[in-house]
């Protein structure tokens, strides 16, 4: 094994993605690029396969990989993310052929919602569109619900006989939800200082289709290969054993960030979340990262397999701020030995893994995650490669941390 240490690499965050066509489409704090993705592919020299993410968030791999003409695997439990993958995948050549073909003018629908930015706004009761699961929640100004239960009002009529543009439509609505709302995403989903009484929805909706067309007209439709986004748990993968020849992700980091309650604006208004319930079911199926994915069934779960875990859950014992954060330490690395362990079933053999991981501190006690987890995927049967440390930052307590590309092979 081989460990390196190179300076500031941002292609391991969304930052890139941020300007890159299609990957723009949905704002993500978490997660590394496709110019991370392509950089794998090439230095594996990926020229035919099945490539898989079992952590596939917005779908950065299967776009990647798909618009290369490779097939691509992306799991996630998180169904709004499942949702924008796919879009970004299956919907989007539809479009493109349609948009390329002149039959489909998102320029010219762009410009309709423009419009409607400046005229009086439609008198809808959210109550007719959106679920009232968090209506009393204060998450949007009253005008805001408003015009958002026109937006999807609209898009619903126009799924009675164009299900692929309102799968693109859906996508333009979630990509807004944040920015028009009481909310701000940090590294947690959080109300704003200052409560907006209104925003600029169908602006900021036209805005985004108008991205989108660019985007689209530019898309080579030619040479594509398959995305396959599976709506499911890595601890438990649908696929055939020897099946998978690389895998490319990084699963959540342990450092607290709840996955689902980031996205619960788009939840909501996706119809993914009817109730409450569903919220504390979607958390149930997460694995265990932060405090609030510590089940019940953990809490006599408190020593770790791995002596080099529970070495660190002993120091953390006396003086973490939560009790459960020592459960979530031991649940994090029992949850991903289960995922490499999956990896090396469905990897054929001679097949490559490469994995970003990022380190964490709790009560000034850090813990090495990407030495732990080189440990762990080695337990699991496969043989760790190259550690290399890519990019710096804090804790919250000033601790320095890294994030590391772990690369494995299975023999």
């Amino acid at each position: 094994m081989v460990q390196v240490t190179l300076s500031e690499d941002l292609s391991v965050t969304f930052q890139p993605n941020k300007s890159d066509p299609v990957h723009r489409w949905y704002p993500y704090l978490e997660g590394f690029s496709g110019r991370f993705v392509a950089r794998v592919l090439d230095e594996c020299n990926v020229r035919h396969g099945i490539v898989l993410d079992p952590f596939s968030g917005c779908g950065t791999t299967p776009f990647e990989v798909f618009q290369r003409g490779l097939d691509a695997i992306g799991l996630d439990v998180n169904p709004v993310m499942q949702f924008v993958a796919d879009v970004k995948t299956n919907t989007l050549p539809t479009i493109a052929a349609r948009v390329q073909q002149g039959s489909l003018d998102l320029v010219a629908l762009a410009d309709h919602f423009l419009l409607m930015q400046m005229q009086p706004p439609p008198e809808m009761d959210p109550a007719e569109e959106i679920s009232p699961v968090f209506l009393n929640k204060d998450y949007f100004a009253l005008p805001v619900l408003q015009k958002i239960a026109y937006l999807k009002h609209y898009i619903r009529t126009v799924a009675e006989d164009d299900e692929p543009l309102a799968r693109l439509l859906r996508l333009a609505l979630a990509a807004i939800l944040v920015d028009v709302s009481n909310m701000t995403r940090r590294a947690d989903l959080r109300f704003r200082r200052k409560r907006q009484e209104d925003a600029p929805v169908f602006k900021r909706f036209s805005d985004v289709l108008a991205m989108m067309s660019e985007d689209i007209h530019r898309f080579p439709i030619q040479g594509l290969g398959t995305a396959h986004n599976l709506l499911t748990d890595a601890r438990a993968m649908p696929l055939d054993t020897r099946s998978v020849d690389i895998v490319i992700t990084s699963p959540p980091y342990l450092n607290g960030t709840n996955y689902i309650r980031n996205t619960k604006l788009e939840l909501w208004i996706l119809d993914y979340l009817r109730c409450e319930e569903q919220m504390s079911e979607l958390h149930g199926s997460l694995l265990t990262a932060g405090i609030n994915t510590v089940r019940a069934s953990q809490e006599t779960k408190n020593k770790s397999s791995f002596a080099s875990v529970e070495e660190i859950v002993r120091s953390l014992g006396p003086v973490a701020y939560d009790r459960r954060i020592p459960l979530m330490v031991v649940g994090y690395f029992e949850d991903m030995f289960t995922v490499f362990t999956e990896l090396w079933r469905v990897l054929k053999p001679g097949g490559k893994a490469t994995i970003v991981v990022g380190d964490s501190a709790f009560s000034g006690i850090h813990v090495p995650t990407d030495r732990l987890l080189s440990e762990i995927g080695q337990t699991a049967g496969l043989r760790l490669d190259e550690t290399c440390v890519v990019r710096t930052r804090r804790s919250r307590g000033g601790m320095e941390l890294h994030e590391s590309i772990l690369t494995y092979t299975k023999e």
